[in-house]
């Protein structure tokens, strides 16, 4: 669990998760099912750093392949869930995906934006930031959401709809908290380590050069201080706690 002195354990045991509180995202969920995303560009390009996941269809026939059908972007009080199987990211979204400025922070994301590229094929994502490669420079070595999760913010997120039907006509209550914390818990698990204070070389990854490496406390620093002036209430989501969640332990 976390270290108020910026150490943490590199380690976790499913049994030490299991018995943490659960965690959700509480914030307003949009679904986002049409080509007019207006609305979700404007809250997601007025921020500095986004949390990012998707989700895919699950298939279960050997050698098929699963397709996108979610794209999760998430701030710290709204997460945006865009229903690519149904409607590709609009353009405006498309330009947030390949800001230079805004940071996007996953977890794997490597084959989240091949699946993004199978949707819109001249999307070129920019400045991604893969937790896998921030967090063993605190000493962490589980590469699972739920485990860093537990290690970082000492809670724990429940996979049980990991392997639901993502292509639903409509997407259930339970879906759609869990994509929304799947995005969100990943900008709760950047913020807290870069409060940290430390010069942490973190791989960038864009689409279309090598990954390049970059110090970004500074930037950090910045976006803490705007997140204060603009409102104190926005300043760390509440965490909500609920009874034990027995999901299986994923990536």
């Amino acid at each position: 669990m976390g270290n108020r002195e910026g150490k943490y354990q590199a380690n976790i045991s499913n049994e030490e998760v299991n018995n943490l509180p659960l965690t959700a995202f509480e914030g307003e969920i949009i679904i986002v099912d049409g080509p007019d995303q207006s609305r979700a560009a404007a809250y997601l390009s007025s921020l500095d750093v986004i949390g990012f996941d998707t989700e895919s269809r699950v298939v279960f026939v050997k050698g098929a392949k699963s397709t996108i059908s979610l794209v999760q972007l998430s701030g710290p009080d709204r997460a945006y869930l865009f229903r690519v199987n149904i409607c590709p990211l609009s353009n405006e979204i498309m330009e947030i995906l390949q800001s230079r400025t805004i940071i996007k922070v996953g977890l794997a994301i490597g084959d989240d934006i091949n699946r993004m590229q199978t949707v819109n094929r001249t999307l070129c994502p920019q400045n991604f930031v893969d937790l896998q490669s921030l967090v063993g420079h605190f000493g962490i070595e589980e590469m699972g959401l739920k485990k860093i999760c537990a290690i970082v913010l000492g809670l724990r997120i429940s996979k049980a709809q990991r392997l639901s039907n993502w292509n639903a006509v409509n997407l259930t209550d339970a879906q759609r908290i869990y994509a929304a914390t799947d995005a969100w818990i990943c900008l709760m698990i950047y913020e807290r380590l870069m409060s940290e204070g430390k010069d942490i070389p973190v791989t960038v990854v864009n689409a279309s050069a090598p990954s390049t490496k970059k110090t970004i406390r500074e930037r950090s620093r910045r976006h803490y201080r705007n997140r204060r002036r603009k409102s104190s209430d926005t300043d760390g989501q509440k965490l909500r706690q609920s009874e034990t969640d027995n999901a299986e332990n994923r990536d």
